[in-house]
């Protein structure tokens, strides 16, 4: 699969230099985490993985500290400055570095607990930038989740080959189903701290699905 289309370049970039829920007063956030959004991950064998699977979660993590989310930063920058190549760099840390740098992600934990590995699989957030309120807590209210939805992991998510399943992470994300329904023909909702034993699992063939 080439993962480099002219329209995935053009969407992540929009996405990259979008600043419109931290130029918004009313919601009083500030970026956190790498500090700028985080376009969908498509793995190199997504298009010929049956089934297609999304994962999609609420927004990135606020915290900033450790290697993998700084190889990410680094790469976005590079894209952000307007090297292309650079977004294929930001798909392989995930693709490289799960196990050997973000081992201990409750994330990965619950990807490895559906069999899946990250190379065959798409995900990203609803709300793609990570956020802090005025007291310094990561924060993502609905107005944000809503505005960047709609202006760019909607598109993003769209622009995919279809995906056979779509999961959906945490109970605030649940509330799109209706859109990624408009994409996607099944779409799961699962609670994040019941994710590995959730009915998710059963859409999975028996061969490519494991709980721990």
């Amino acid at each position: 699969m080439n993962r480099l289309t002219p329209s995935t370049i053009d969407l992540a970039r929009k996405a990259v230099e979008c600043s419109a829920c931290f130029d918004d007063p009313k919601l009083g956030l500030t970026r956190a985490g790498i500090g700028m959004a985080q376009p969908f991950t498509i793995g190199v064998r997504y298009e010929s993985a049956c089934p297609r699977v999304v994962l999609i979660s609420i927004n990135p993590g606020a915290a900033k500290d450790g290697a993998y989310k700084e190889r990410r930063r680094v790469h976005l920058e590079r894209f952000l400055a307007g090297d292309d190549n650079a977004l294929s760099d930001y798909f392989g840390v995930a693709e490289s570095d799960a196990r050997s740098v973000w081992a201990n992600s409750s994330f990965v934990q619950r990807v490895e607990a559906l069999g899946l590995d990250f190379e065959s699989i798409a995900f990203g957030n609803i709300a793609l930038c990570a956020a802090v309120n005025a007291s310094g807590k990561n924060d993502y209210p609905s107005e944000m989740l809503e505005r960047c939805f709609d202006r760019h992991s909607f598109h993003q998510l769209r622009n995919l080959p279809q995906p056979d399943v779509v999961i959906l992470m945490g109970t605030p994300a649940h509330k799109f189903q209706k859109k990624i329904k408009e994409i996607a023909p099944r779409v799961f909702p699962c609670i994040t701290s019941a994710f590995a034993r959730t009915d998710a699992i059963g859409v999975l063939p028996k061969s490519e699905r494991r709980v721990n």
